[in-house]
Parts: C-alpha cells; sequence; structure tokens
C-alpha cells in the first residue's frame, strides 16, 4: 500500500510540474471517410463525432499532444450516381471509430498559451520583428501516430422490407479466412497516422478555442469491408450462408469488387477548446502526499 501510496505521490509532482505549459480539452466535429465506396478524394459523408485532449507545451513553437476521438464512418454506393460501376454495385457500410493517438503540434508564430504578451504591443513593424513577438493567435501543423478500432456493417431489407444492419467481418464477404482462400480475416485494430492543419486564439489567459482539419490514413483497405475480388457465391453459400452472399453482392456481380492498390483513410474537422492547466490545480494532492 506504500508502495502504491509513493507511486501516486511521483506522479502527482511530475503533474504539478509541467502543468505550468500543460492545457486540456476537448473537440467537437464530424469524421469523413475515403475508400472503395467514395473512392474521390473529397470528403465523403459529413458523421458526428467527439474527443479529448492533453498537451503539453514543449516551446513556443512545440508541443506533444494525446488525443482521444470516437466517432462515425459511412457511405453507400447509391449516393454516386456519377460512377455507373459504383451505383450498380450497391455495397454500402457504416462503422464506429475509437481512436488514440499521439502528435507533435508545430506553432508557425511564436505562441505561449497564458501569456499577456502579444503582437500588438511592442512589436516592431517589419517581418523579423513579428516572427519573434509573442502571438495571441497561430495556425500550425501536426504528425503523429495512433491506432484505431473499427467494426463496418452493412444494411439489408427483411422480408418485411425493414432496414437491418449486420456485422459484415464474420460473413466473409471477399472470402477472408474461408477454405480454400488464403488470405486471413483483416484486423479491427489498425495503425493510423494523423496529418493536419489548424488555427488557434487565446480567447483569455485561461481558455483557447481553434479549428483544424486532419487526414487519418491507415494500413488497411477495409475499413468499409471492400478491397479486392468477389469470391465464389458457390463456396460462401456452403460456408456463410445465404445473408453472406447477398451481402457480399447483392446482384451477382463477379470480378473486381474493390481496388486493393489503395488504403482507406478518413478525415476529421474539428472545434477545439483548451483549458490552461494552472498549478495550484495539483496542491491539495501534493500536500496529501506529505502528510503521508
Amino acid at each position: 500500500m506504500k508502495k502504491l501510496i509513493f507511486t501516486v505521490c511521483i506522479l502527482i509532482a511530475g503533474l504539478s510540474l509541467s502543468a505550468q505549459t500543460s492545457e486540456g480539452g476537448l473537440t467537437v466535429g464530424t469524421t469523413f471517410y475515403m475508400g472503395d465506396l467514395n473512392p474521390s478524394p473529397i470528403m465523403g459523408k459529413p458523421m458526428p463525432a467527439i474527443g479529448g485532449l492533453y498537451k503539453y507545451n514543449l516551446t513556443p513553437h512545440l508541443s506533444l499532444r494525446a488525443n482521444l476521438l470516437f466517432g462515425y464512418l459511412q457511405d453507400d454506393d447509391k449516393n454516386h450516381d456519377d460512377n455507373y460501376y459504383i451505383k450498380t454495385r450497391d455495397l454500402n457500410f457504416r462503422t464506429y471509430i475509437f481512436e488514440g493517438s499521439a502528435v507533435a503540434e508545430f506553432n508557425i508564430l511564436r505562441y505561449i498559451p497564458g501569456s499577456k504578451r502579444n503582437s500588438f504591443k511592442n512589436v516592431k513593424r517589419n517581418i523579423n520583428g513579428y516572427l519573434k513577438a509573442t502571438h495571441n493567435w497561430t495556425p500550425y501543423i501536426f504528425v503523429g501516430i495512433g491506432a484505431m478500432t473499427f467494426n463496418p456493417k452493412g444494411y439489408y431489407h427483411d422480408e418485411d422490407g425493414e432496414k437491418k444492419w449486420i456485422a459484415l467481418r464474420p460473413l466473409s464477404t471477399e472470402g477472408e479466412s474461408m477454405k480454400y482462400y488464403q488470405e486471413d480475416t483483416y484486423s479491427r485494430v489498425q495503425v493510423v497516422f494523423p496529418v493536419g492543419i489548424g488555427a488557434k486564439m487565446m480567447v483569455n489567459k485561461k481558455l483557447q478555442m481553434g479549428l483544424e482539419w486532419s487526414y487519418r490514413f491507415t494500413l488497411t483497405d477495409y475499413l468499409d469491408d471492400v478491397s479486392k475480388t468477389y469470391p465464389d457465391p458457390v463456396d460462401l453459400l456452403a460456408d456463410k450462408g445465404p445473408l453472406a452472399v447477398q451481402m457480399s453482392s447483392p446482384h451477382g456481380q463477379t470480378g473486381m469488387r474493390g481496388n486493393p492498390d489503395n488504403n482507406d483513410y478518413y478525415g476529421y474537422i474539428g472545434v477545439t477548446a483548451t483549458w490552461f492547466i494552472h498549478p495550484d490545480t495539483f496542491k491539495i494532492f501534493k500536500g496529501a502526499c506529505k502528510s503521508k
């Protein structure tokens, strides 16, 4: 028990030291998908997303940030009237995404959260003076790595015409994990690489607001459960049943089902709000540790 208390106190002490340059906050926005059901680089159907973040500011130009993001991705071949092949393929999907990531955030301008100084006071009117000043806003870029989990589902209509959603991965819609097919079932946990841009400003000494646009590049082509070729419907029927055949190819197509040359990816556009974490936040806990 004493060892546990000692460990907690060490962690609190570390947090209290870093709190002078720390921020915590929330983000709300929309996720969108690009892949076999939306081959255009233009953002797909926007879906709601929400998340949280913790940021440690190393210098006025560099911060480290931890993110959590929960959202949805969705698309339907019926939405793409301009592409005859995609429209007649008649596939659809939706999935939740839960992502955790760590990124390095690079401020273009000199920026110190909570600072009283800003670029509108005591600044020489030249480029050099502007860049060296402490600003109350800045554009920024970020890049990082993370992991996400997903579970694609598709809909069909039952005998009564009611729409039903069913998980697609267990159906092996492209023959994954089936006998005579060499490919294993894809993993629902994947590595992601967040890359994005944004802008943020100090509303007051404690609150900051921002707006950012980012893409999450993945190492999978199965966010939408579509990648390669249609399996043999006879094999699929014998192994997984008639519903699997229907979800794999609603109209009995054969040949290529997707484009295996390009992995799926998704994006996020959101508003962020972060609060400066004051060192006094941890004084109560530090006092409790000293009394032990």
